[in-house]
Parts: structure tokens; sequence; C-alpha cells
């Protein structure tokens, strides 16, 4: 059974975010953007094997901070609040899809783009310098190039 999501606005949208402080532009792609009786949704879908504790939840509220604030104009626009949600495919024996809703906080939004401009920050120091030293985030643990970080970046203080 699949949960109604409400009418749908946008699928797979780019999604280009400019932050004060950041030279380049963050560009990602949003899962999904739908609309109820209540509310706009910022619809970002997932697998998983186990359920969603707060630890996993922290790790894509960034994500969803950053995508709702290039949405809170259109949704304001059409006088509903924005909320984020995760539709969850779960994988065991038994297939099931889980709703989970997620608070989008200012303090989320703040946090992350704090990360960023850190994070760019340091990307423009190590072109200035031409090192690269490793810089644990969240973003670490799914990273394709982890092996390689570990392998032949060194960290600097």
């Amino acid at each position: 059974h699949v949960p109604s999501l409400g009418r749908m606005h946008r699928i797979e949208e780019r999604v280009r975010v400019e932050l004060p402080g950041m030279s380049v532009p963050v560009v990602g792609r949003i899962d999904w953007l739908s609309e109820d009786d209540n509310a706009m949704w910022l619809v970002d879908a997932k697998t998983a094997r186990s359920t969603f504790n707060e630890d996993k939840l922290r790790e894509v509220t960034p994500q969803l901070a950053l995508y709702a604030s290039a949405y809170t104009p259109l949704a304001a626009f059409l006088g509903k609040p924005l909320r984020g949600r995760l539709v969850i495919f779960r994988k065991l024996k038994k297939a099931r899809i889980e709703i989970v809703d997620v608070e989008l906080a200012a303090a989320d939004l703040n946090r992350t783009e704090q990360m960023l401009r850190e994070t760019w920050a340091l990307i423009e120091a190590a072109h200035t310098a031409d090192s690269f030293p490793v810089r644990q985030s969240w973003v670490c643990r799914q990273c394709v190039f982890q092996s390689r970080c570990q392998r032949e970046c060194t960290t600097t203080d």
C-alpha cells in the first residue's frame, strides 16, 4: 500500500541555493514537492533496513532544511506552511513504507549554512595552499571517496 502524498508539484527538481559568504551555489535535487489541504510537503525518499532513529533523522535534516529555504516563498505564496517528510522504503522480508514528518527549524538551516560556509572556506584554503586536509562530517560515512581520503590525505589542525 502506497500512502497518498497529496497533489504533486515537483519531482526530481534541481534546486540551487545561493548562500551569503560563498562564491558558489549549493546545487541538489529534491525528490518531490507535494501539497495537501494543510501544507506543502518537501519529501525525501530513503531506503533502509532499520527504523530511522534520532541519529538518522539528524543526518537528513540539514539537506531538507537547506532545500526548504528554496521553497518557502512558494509555500507562502500558496498560503501554506512548508513541512518536511521522509518516505522510507523499508527493506524487510515483507516490504513496508514508513512516513516520518520532519521539523524544518530555522536552527537546522542556520547550522547547515554555517557548515557549508566552513567547508567551502576549507576548500578555498586547500586550493590556495595546494593541500587538502580531511574534514570529518556526517557526509563522510556515505562518501564514495572515503577510503581514498583516509589513504591519501593528511589531517591538519
